[in-house]
């Protein structure tokens, strides 16, 4: 999966703390950086790119506004959606964000669930996902752990990243550390392997809890979320040749 890096630039600390809450309490695929001053939002840009970048009208030291111009000069970040947060939806300042050219922005207060709505409505995950992701029928994923590998159900698969569902089990203790796993794929793609291919542990959930020792619930059935760290040229090579293979396929059966 690839995480969308939203930077979140304002003075007050707090603020940044409840934008950050809302964004991760609403996304299960998002990164948050903070700035709390317009020079550190500055600095932040020229670091990584970022899918939404959040900042008060006032920031501190500098108008949102300017930095908005500043960043449309950035190598990394000139074409970002930039989003304001605004206390007055009021024709004037509306026209005086439009004059500068930032169309985006969100009236305050608002709702965790208003701004997540504004972020999907700049940043869309389904239009801003460069990369497809696959739910091939039959593929494994063997992790290899420090002293035992777990074999796992591919639920989809990028050139990203992979998703996978196994039966969880105690000795799993080293499952959430960076670690290699290979994926084997269906005997309809001719059963190719990628071996060793190292990812960084994004997240996991639970899907079916069983009972332990009532009322002592413990995971039966997890879901993890990898991303590939650093995937050979060769190994993207034959993913994408994987991907395109099973794209004829499905249309041929169509």
């Amino acid at each position: 999966m690839h995480l969308r890096n939203i930077l979140v630039v304002h003075e007050a600390k707090s603020i940044r703390n409840m934008l950050k809450t809302y964004i991760l309490s609403e996304f299960n695929d998002t990164s948050v950086i903070e700035a709390s001053s317009a020079a550190e939002g500055l600095q932040r840009l020229g670091e990584q790119e970022y899918a939404v970048i959040i900042c008060s009208k006032q920031a501190l030291g500098i108008e949102g506004t300017t930095l908005y111009a500043k960043m449309r000069n950035s190598s990394l970040n000139n074409d970002t959606p930039f989003l304001v947060s605004t206390s007055t939806s009021s024709e004037e300042n509306i026209k005086e964000l439009a004059k500068h050219g930032i169309e985006h922005y969100l009236i305050s207060p608002f709702t965790p669930k208003e701004l997540r709505t504004k972020i999907d409505s700049v940043c869309n995950p389904r239009e801003w996902r460069t990369h497809e992701r696959f739910s091939i029928p039959g593929t494994k994923a063997i992790i290899h752990l420090e002293h035992a590998n777990a074999e796992a159900s591919v639920v989809n698969v990028s050139i990203n990243g992979i998703a996978c569902d196994l039966a969880y089990k105690k000795e799993y203790t080293d499952l959430m550390e960076g670690r290699p796993l290979t994926i084997r794929f269906s005997p309809e793609l001719n059963g190719i392997q990628i071996k060793n291919v190292w990812c960084k542990f994004l997240r996991s959930n639970v899907l079916v809890w069983g009972v332990n020792c009532y009322p002592i619930y413990v995971p039966e059935l997890i879901r993890v979320v990898w991303q590939f760290i650093d995937l050979p040229d060769t190994d993207r090579k034959t993913l994408l040749q994987v991907f395109e293979n099973f794209k004829k396929t499905s249309l041929s059966e169509k």
